[in-house]
C-alpha cells in the first residue's frame, strides 16, 4: 500500500535543510579565525616550563618575566598594526586578511608570508612541549625526559598531527 507524505512535512524538511546549510556556511569564517585564538592561548602552557627553568624563582622574577613578555608582544602587535594600517589610504577597502590586499608581486609581501609560515612552524613546536611532557608523565614517570624518548615522542606527535 503506497503511503503519501503530507506536503507540510516536505516543506518542514526543506526549511530544516536550508537552516542547516545557512548555519554551516556561517561557520566557515569561524574556522579561519579559530586557530588564531587557539594558538594565542597555547603559549600559557609554556609559562610553567619557564618558571621551572629559573634557578631560584621568586614572585618578583616571575612578575618581571611575564610583564616583559607581555610588553614585547604588545609593542610588536601595535607596531605591526600601525604600519599595516598606514600602508593603505582610507579610500582603499581592506578585507579581513590584510596580506590579500597587497599586490602578488610585492617582495615585502612574500617576506611577510614566509615569516608567517615560520611563525606557524615555531608555534607548532611550542605546542609540542606540553604535549610531549603530558604523554611522558602519563606513560612513564614525572621528571626529565631522556633524549632518546623525547625524540620518539616528538616523532609520534608529528606523525599523529598534534
Amino acid at each position: 500500500i503506497p503511503s503519501t507524505v503530507p506536503s507540510t512535512t516536505i516543506a518542514a524538511d526543506a526549511t530544516y535543510v536550508n537552516t542547516l546549510q545557512d548555519w554551516a556556511s556561517s561557520m566557515i569564517p569561524f574556522l579561519f579565525v579559530a586557530p588564531i585564538y587557539i594558538f594565542s592561548y597555547e603559549v600559557q602552557s609554556n609559562v610553567l616550563s619557564v618558571i621551572e627553568d629559573l634557578h631560584s624563582p621568586t614572585p618578583a622574577q616571575i612578575t618581571t618575566i611575564v610583564s616583559t613578555a607581555m610588553a614585547v608582544a604588545t609593542v610588536l602587535y601595535v607596531m605591526i598594526g600601525t604600519f599595516g594600517a598606514m600602508t593603505f589610504p582610507t579610500s582603499m577597502p581592506v578585507g579581513g586578511n590584510i596580506l590579500q590586499s597587497y599586490p602578488i608581486q610585492n617582495v615585502p609581501l612574500r617576506l611577510s608570508q614566509l615569516m608567517c609560515m615560520f611563525a606557524s612552524a615555531v608555534t607548532f613546536l611550542f605546542t609540542m612541549f606540553p604535549c610531549r611532557f603530558a604523554i611522558h608523565s602519563a606513560i612513564w614517570s614525572k621528571g626529565r625526559i631522556p633524549a632518546s624518548r623525547r625524540a620518539h615522542i616528538s616523532l609520534f606527535l608529528c606523525v599523529a598531527g598534534c
